[in-house]
């Protein structure tokens, strides 16, 4: 098994939902620190839980590191003196490890955390947030960890902590890395395949757990700071899950679909609890084909061809206020969040517009669901969204097309070219 063994700073670390139940208002989230071996803790106050490291130790030699794991040899560089560094998540709320005298863990809190130790019981607290840091020393150069944290009290803090120093660090390390025995390695060259496996390090780590209106896993782009489960993002990380598990992908899909609205609107950005009243690329149809194509299940559709359909009816009547089957990106005074494209110089006017990519994102989204419902057997819907695809061409070739820079480019509402960069 080859595993990503690369430590960087900013490298999200942080417990998948795969494993166990996240809390999308109380988890655990940090990312590696890079002035130092140890974790930046994402709380109300931040927390570093980073590891003091003093002669003999010279020399770091990273055998994994994944967004749940990171083990490593620690030696003087003569490899006279060596020993094993191991850290991973219990669970979403506790961390555990071994490591040696040479590299102690130590704790940090920004200013306001209260810090007490009793006991061998150290304590990080404010009003909101709780860290509980617990060391044991053992035989001759040993040292076991455990951190726990609570968003609710001290005490369930502490009880997570003395849990984690339970457990056996070594099997808990196996089991989090037996995800990548189950990646089918797709080249022989090593570089390639840890860089690939890196590449499902991160989408597992991004993975949430059911949660209030999601009904399954769902998907975010990072747990930090973009911790929300996004529209056209949630397509792109079923793309890649598909190379792992379809089910899977699919899941990263249909939690999109499971928070849609009653007329028919799937927002740009959603938590378990509330959503936007934005929309962004309408890609979900065409991501859900890729995955028929793939497996061959045609539950993917029946299970999802009807809210597709209210979604691009929704775009039809929402997002197309000249009805000329050309289709317009909600712009503020910030840009556009709905394109992708932000703060594109596009948007610098914030004048409606008729949109390229806009309008063909739709033409690709009619002509898969024209293909969804040929082969549901639904031949009026088949031969309606192929007629609206040919009238989203038309529109396009005809008013979109600029003969002076012989480019496709948005027009605004009363026919002029915007010359912004696209």
């Amino acid at each position: 098994m080859l595993l990503p063994n690369i430590y960087g700073q900013g490298a999200l670390f942080a417990c998948s939902g795969m494993k166990c139940p996240t809390d999308y208002n109380n988890t655990l989230v940090g990312s590696l620190l890079g002035d130092k071996l140890g974790i930046l803790l994402y709380l109300k106050k931040r927390r570093e839980l980073f590891f003091e490291l003093q002669p003999p130790i010279r020399d770091i030699n990273y055998q994994a590191v994944t967004g749940d794991v990171i083990v490593a040899e620690l030696s003087d560089g003569n490899k006279e003196y060596r020993r094993f560094f191991r850290m991973t998540f219990l669970d979403a709320y506790t961390i555990i490890g071994e490591t040696c005298r040479a590299a102690y863990p130590v704790m940090w809190a920004d200013r306001g955390v209260v810090v007490n130790e009793k006991d061998s019981v150290q304590t990080f607290s404010d009003e909101k947030e709780h860290t509980v840091l617990l060391i044991l020393e053992e035989g001759i150069d040993t040292v076991r960890f455990s951190m726990g944290y609570s968003g609710h009290s001290v005490e369930e803090a502490i009880l997570r902590a003395q849990n984690g120093m339970q457990a056996c660090v070594k099997t808990v390390v196996d089991q989090n890395l037996d995800f990548y025995n189950h990646i089918s390695r797709p080249t022989n060259d090593k570089l390639f395949a840890r860089t690939y496996a890196k590449a499902f390090s991160v989408l597992r780590t991004n993975v949430m757990s059911a949660e209030g209106k999601i009904k399954g896993y769902w998907t975010t782009p990072n747990r930090v700071p973009h911790k929300n489960m996004w529209l056209w993002d949630s397509v792109f990380h079923a793309l890649g899950w598909q190379y792992y598990d379809v089910s899977l992908a699919y899941r990263a899909i249909e939690a999109m679909l499971e928070i849609q609205y009653e007329d028919g609107l799937i927002p740009i950005m959603a938590t378990p609890y509330e959503a936007l009243m934005l929309t962004q690329p309408p890609l979900l149809a065409w991501g859900i084909w890729k995955l028929y194509e793939r497996c061959g299940d045609q539950k993917l559709i029946n299970n999802s061809y009807e809210k597709l359909k209210k979604y691009i009816t929704w775009n039809l009547t929402h997002r197309d206020s000249n009805k000329n089957f050309l289709f317009e990106w909600l712009i503020s005074a910030t840009g556009s969040g709905e394109s992708g494209a932000d703060n594109s110089a596009r948007f610098d006017l914030r004048k409606t517009m008729d949109c390229v990519d806009f309008s063909s994102f739709m033409a690709k989204e009619v002509q898969t669901l024209s293909k969804m419902a040929k082969l549901l057997g639904e031949k009026d819907d088949e031969k309606y969204y192929q007629e609206l695809f040919n009238c989203i061409q038309k529109a396009v070739n005809e008013l979109l097309w600029d003969e002076e820079t012989k480019t496709f480019r948005d027009r605004f509402l009363d026919g002029v070219v915007n010359k912004n960069v696209i």
